[in-house]
């Protein structure tokens, strides 16, 4: 009577909800005794687009599967690319960025989709340089731990040290833009170094 027989998964897209079931029931039998735990795990290893799963039970015998799939905020490229989410984490292989999706470049990286390339803190900091409405960003090239390269769409690029206070140095480039640097005379910039 409680074995497992009605599986619906909702919120996928990019994963097949026929893959997910097939997994579950491989691994389930009693809605009472199924160790959904190791299930969430199996799942999560076998496909990294998905960020979290919450399982509901329907008794008798019925499961209802909400699944989160991860939302890529940046390209990360090295040797290959990957989009990469909130968290860091790559989970799909791209050959090309999207339109609206900024480019991370960082040499030093092991490639491979599942791993956690970025820490939160990198991804959060590269998203506010993005969100900074002062320039137009084409790329962002990692450098070492305390230097991000960014390359402008008007062919300059600003340094920036992600261990000194970001908020300041976005404050002093927009200073430097408005008060030093006329819109018409960045096209003869190299670089600004914050």
């Amino acid at each position: 009577v409680f074995q497992i027989k009605n599986i619906q998964v909702l919120g996928v897209q990019k994963v097949s909800a026929q893959d997910i079931i097939k997994v579950i029931f491989a691994n389930s039998g009693n809605i009472f005794l199924t160790n959904f735990e190791e299930i969430n795990k199996i799942i999560l290893e076998k496909y990294p687009q998905i960020a979290n799963i919450n399982f509901e039970r329907k008794f008798p015998g019925s499961l209802t599967v909400q699944i989160e799939e991860r939302k890529p905020v940046v390209v990360l490229c090295n040797q290959d690319c990957f989009f990469v989410d909130k968290e860091g984490v790559a989970f799909e292989k791209v050959s090309e960025a999207p339109a609206g999706v900024l480019i991370v470049k960082a040499e030093e990286l092991s490639s491979f989709v599942g791993a956690k390339l970025l820490s939160k803190e990198k991804v959060s900091q590269i998203l506010k340089i993005k969100s900074n409405q002062t320039i137009a960003i084409k790329e962002i090239l990692i450098v070492s731990d305390t230097r991000f390269n960014v390359k402008t769409r008007e062919g300059w690029e600003i340094y920036f040290n992600p261990k000194e206070n970001l908020d300041w140095q976005l404050r002093e480039l927009d200073l430097v833009l408005k008060e030093k640097i006329p819109s018409e005379e960045r096209r003869n910039l190299e670089y600004i170094d914050l």
